[in-house]
């Protein structure tokens, strides 16, 4: 939880097991390439530490992530997916990077509970929902237990498996929210005057007979 609006929050998701394997390719690439690579993460996480960043570049129009968010989130995917790759041909993993990952990951996870940050845009509010912290805690260590198995000889069709099962289990569980808690607007609410559908433009119509000056009108949906 913790973004400005629910559209932009599913655009950040990559799953969990690309987070763990995407720093893997530190370890397989040259030191000028993997020099360059830093670099294009640094600059990718820019408008994401930074927000002055991310509302210059859309002209200050709001905080909004739109497009940067998938494009963050491929960029992490397609490292995951080409490190998986070749570990998957040369059974090679680096574990000091695996486990430092996850260590890092997990402090991540649980840092808001210790330091005592919140919701920013509900006062009260854990930044991160209890239930979900459990879960991705859960699930980071079982693809760890999945990814180190690849460097056990005769075990990748089972690793494939079980690496197959889990992502599976996690598409289901972070696709919930989307399916069963969405708000649904009904036949009978698009007829009434309700949500967007009110009486805001018989307001202004209202408005305009009244006043022929220069104003503006702010409306907040919420």
């Amino acid at each position: 939880s913790g973004l400005f609006n629910y559209m932009e929050a599913p655009a950040f998701y990559m799953g969990l097991a690309a987070l763990l394997l995407c720093t893997q390719i530190f370890s397989m690439l040259s030191k000028r390439k993997k020099n360059i690579l830093i670099i294009v993460i640094a600059g990718a996480l820019l408008p994401f530490i930074f927000p002055f960043f991310r509302h210059a570049l859309w002209l200050f129009t709001g905080d909004y992530y739109r497009i940067l968010a998938f494009l963050f989130a491929l960029l992490l995917q397609v490292l995951a997916v080409f490190a998986l790759s070749r570990i998957t041909v040369t059974r090679k993993i680096n574990f000091k990077m695996l486990f430092g990952t996850l260590a890092i990951l997990l402090f991540l996870l649980y840092s808001p509970n210790i330091i005592g940050i919140k919701h920013p845009y509900q006062a009260n509010a854990p930044l991160f929902l209890p239930g979900v912290q459990s879960f991705c805690m859960v699930f980071l260590l079982l693809y760890t237990v999945a990814i180190t198995l690849f460097a056990v000889r005769n075990a990748g069709k089972y690793v494939w498996l079980l690496l197959t099962g889990l992502l599976f289990i996690e598409l289901v569980y972070s696709a919930r929210t989307t399916f069963f808690d969405r708000e649904v607007v009904t036949y009978g609410e698009i007829r009434r005057k309700t949500g967007y559908n009110d009486y805001t433009l018989e307001a202004l119509q209202f408005i305009r007979h009244q006043d022929t000056a220069f104003y503006r009108v702010y409306k907040n949906y919420g």
